[in-house]
């Protein structure tokens, strides 16, 4: 009967946790789905402080994926390639 209510697919789950990143600026159901993903990716560059990389990354998602044209791509996806495109711009300016 919850399924009804909720996600039914792990693709709507997480277009449901960008949703509220963008809508609400609430980080916590973002990170609940893509915790892994992000804390995952940061700790292959040499970050001294993968979470606030992970923080980083959020706010820049945040920015980003409003005003991107991105929108046809699946929400991992796109959480993915900002997050990513944030960690380099970090490692840039840090070396």
């Amino acid at each position: 009967m919850s399924q009804l209510y909720g996600p039914r697919t792990e693709q709507d789950a997480d277009a449901a946790a960008l949703s509220a990143l963008l809508l609400s600026r609430d980080m916590r159901s973002c990170l609940q789905v893509f915790h892994r993903m992000l804390f995952c990716l940061a700790h292959r560059s040499p970050f001294p402080d993968p979470g606030e990389a992970v923080y980083l990354a959020l706010l820049h998602i945040q920015q980003c994926c409003v005003s991107s044209g991105t929108a046809a791509l699946p929400a991992r996806l796109r959480v993915l390639g900002v997050a990513k495109q944030r960690y380099d711009q970090l490692l840039n300016q840090a070396g």
